[in-house]
Parts: C-alpha cells; structure tokens; sequence
C-alpha cells in the first residue's frame, strides 16, 4: 500500500513474455498477484517477472522489475 502515488501499474509476466495478470488497485492491501491465473487455474510453478510502473504525487517516476520463484504448496 502507498500513499503518495499519483499512478500504479503492475504486471505479472511468463518466461516467454506474456502477461499472466495486472493490477492498478495499490490503495488496497489484498491487491496483487495471488498466483492465480484469468479463470481461476492455479498458475504453474516457475519464474516469473514483476513490472511495476508509478509515479509519485510529486512526479517523480518509480519503476521496478524483477524475479519472481512460484512454488507449489
């Protein structure tokens, strides 16, 4: 949850560059990627990528990538 943001956008990306789900919701505590796919099949484990664009209430840009390991429970 952040409280001084102007913009969110989140993504959740395959290894072979498809988008598996996206969010803007970063005022809510429960948004985000619950390892769900569009459906509601459960998504195979593996590596996944994060993108996250935003920008701060003062315009400031903020943008993070990064690695992700779903594991099976």
């Amino acid at each position: 949850k952040a409280q001084t943001l102007r913009t969110f956008s989140g993504a959740i990306v395959n290894r072979w560059g498809r988008t598996v789900y996206e969010w803007s919701n970063w005022q809510d505590y429960e948004a985000g990627w619950d390892g769900t796919l569009s459906g509601g099949t459960k998504a195979s484990p593996g590596v996944y990528y994060y993108i996250i664009e935003a920008e701060g209430i003062d315009g400031a840009p903020h943008n993070k990538q990064g690695v992700l390991h779903l594991v099976s429970e």
